[in-house]
């Protein structure tokens, strides 16, 4: 994942730059970054790792369960996650910890989340699922 991350922060130092746009390098400050343990996040969140670290961060990346990760947040034991999957997949960790914590936005939009089968399969939606008998 750390060899992927870096490879598409090589690729995409015009994205990087407009992330990195005003900031102001630091000297090792340290940033508690946590993730849920989903590959997809994990590469969200190392690309992020890689970027603060460019800025002079000492980045932890931490994966953890994802009522661990809204905890961890809440409680000040870690410091920022780009893992929620708002509002269906994580939404009811949000809730409960709503107003424990700072929501800065999505990290990206226009995602989904579904259901993938293979085409030999004749399904068009999860109605055509059957119970077993």
């Amino acid at each position: 994942m750390d060899e992927l991350a870096q490879q598409w922060v090589d690729e995409n130092q015009e994205v990087v730059a407009k992330w990195t746009e005003g900031v102001d390098p630091v000297d090792g400050t340290p940033i508690e970054l946590v993730s849920s343990l989903w590959n997809s996040e994990l590469f969200t969140a190392n690309v992020a790792k890689i970027v603060l670290a460019q800025q002079g961060y000492n980045i932890t990346l931490t994966p953890l369960d994802p009522a661990i990760l809204f905890e961890s947040i809440s409680t000040g034991d870690a410091d920022a996650s780009l893992s929620p999957w708002m509002p269906t997949t994580h939404g009811a960790l949000y809730k409960e910890h709503e107003g424990e914590f700072i929501d800065l936005g999505p990290s990206y939009e226009g995602t989904k989340i579904g259901l993938a089968v293979p085409a030999y399969m004749e399904v068009d939606s999860l109605e055509d699922f059957q119970p077993a008998e």
